[in-house]
């Protein structure tokens, strides 16, 4: 059940944490090749002069996509530890566009252009991730494509102050900003539907 708020059980704020859950758990059983990528400090001696010693780490894996094949990226964080002062320390998380979420920038990158500049609707993306072995639901592509959007927004504006006026990309763009709200509803309200050209669009 969806927590805390009165929800629609079947809005997509809830599947997409439901099936965001499945996605980790199915994405960790999954054998999908695994890129080991470590965060290591870059000096590993203590303030007080003793040498740090490595006590453990920190694994996070991200969900990558190469047309046709999913991999997995492995982020290993070492942790460091002086014996004398007990100072641990550990290289800083990177940043990611969906923080602490699962999909890689070049992950969200493939879906955004394969909607926007390819007009692919996300549930035919499902399809196309399913048969790549991973079946991402489009729920849970909606929520990345909102979540991408809002992080765009700057990089949009900017972009309007350079665009000639009067041309096709400058009205897109002032279309868009100005119904920002409306096209975006969806993220927020789960009795709009999602999964259509219509509501997609």
């Amino acid at each position: 059940m969806c927590p805390t708020r009165r929800f629609n059980p079947h809005s997509s704020r809830c599947l997409y944490k439901q099936r965001r859950t499945y996605l980790r758990i199915s994405a960790l059983r999954f054998r999908t090749p695994r890129t080991l990528i470590h965060h290591e400090p870059d000096n590993t001696d203590c303030r007080c002069g003793c040498a740090l010693k490595r006590i453990g780490e920190d694994v996070s894996e991200k969900l990558d996509y190469i047309p046709g094949v999913f991999t997995v990226e492995r982020h290993i964080r070492g942790k460091w530890v002086c014996d004398d002062c007990e100072t641990l320390i550990q290289a800083p998380v990177p940043a990611h566009v969906i923080d602490k979420g699962i999909p890689t920038a070049g992950l969200l990158a493939h879906v955004m252009i394969a909607k926007f500049a390819d007009h692919l609707p996300l549930y035919r993306q499902e399809s196309i991730f399913g048969r790549a072995g991973l079946a991402i639901p489009r729920s849970t592509l909606a929520q990345w494509v909102g979540m991408t959007g809002v992080q765009l927004q700057p990089l949009v504006d900017a972009q309007r102050d350079v665009v000639p006026e009067g041309s096709a990309i400058s009205r897109a763009l002032d279309y868009s900003l100005k119904r920002w709200a409306a096209l975006s509803h969806y993220l927020d309200d789960g009795a709009v539907p999602i999964d259509n050209n219509w509501a997609e669009n």
